[in-house]
């Protein structure tokens, strides 16, 4: 609480509002988003904290979810909808992502957290982003989907970029190359995963004591 993590990253997309300092690099280019519109047209993705408020319509099914962010895929050259394309895609999603549902046409707010949580993260990868930035994402999550979440992650930064906000401290170490630690605002320490474990700064800001051995 009160790193300033999710403030940071909903900043770099022009979510957040307020003043900005400081300049944005984004393959190559000077970049200044306005609004997360903005930085979807760059080729970002972005998993918001708050999946039942800002990322998911419960209301609506499991397939209306999964293939909004893509329904252009499935449109004809006249713009009618394919509906039997539709309808495999939605199947070939709800496998690969494990979601454990009795009928794809099920609102959403009838699934589990974890499941919820891959729907979410299903409809983002679909649009196969350059960069994906994920906040809080093992947020209400058991260990089980935390372990699958992980393994996605894994799998994506093969041909995608992952920027992750997360205090989860397990997640971080297992999906992460490189880590930077926020403390009110301020990076206190960045490196590898074991670097960052074993810096003291962080185990003081964290534990709030002084290490007396490092292992």
């Amino acid at each position: 609480m009160g790193s300033g993590r999710s403030e940071l990253l909903r900043s770099i997309l022009g979510i957040e509002s307020g003043t900005r300092s400081g300049v944005i690099s984004f393959l190559g280019r000077w970049v200044d988003w306005k609004s997360l519109r903005q930085a979807m047209e760059n080729g970002v993705a972005f998993v918001p904290e708050d999946r039942k408020k800002e990322g998911l319509f419960l209301d609506h099914g499991i397939d209306f979810n999964l293939t909004l962010a893509t329904l252009d895929q499935s449109l004809s050259q006249v713009g009618t909808l394919n509906l039997s394309q539709e309808s495999e895609r939605v199947t070939e999603l709800i496998r690969e992502l494990g979601v454990k549902c009795s009928n794809p046409k099920s609102p959403v707010k009838v699934l589990s957290g974890g499941n919820q949580q891959k729907v979410l993260l299903g409809k983002v990868v679909a649009l196969a982003p350059k960069v994906l930035m994920l906040d809080e994402p093992a947020g209400g999550l058991g260990p089980q989907d935390i372990e699958w979440m992980n393994g996605l992650i894994r799998n994506l930064t093969s041909h995608m970029s992952v920027l992750i906000v997360e205090h989860h401290m397990d997640v971080v170490m297992s999906v992460c190359d490189r880590i930077y630690v926020l403390n009110f605002g301020e990076i206190i320490a960045s490196g590898t995963p074991n670097e960052v474990k074993n810096n003291e700064a962080v185990i003081q800001a964290y534990l709030g004591t002084h290490s007396k051995a490092k292992s």
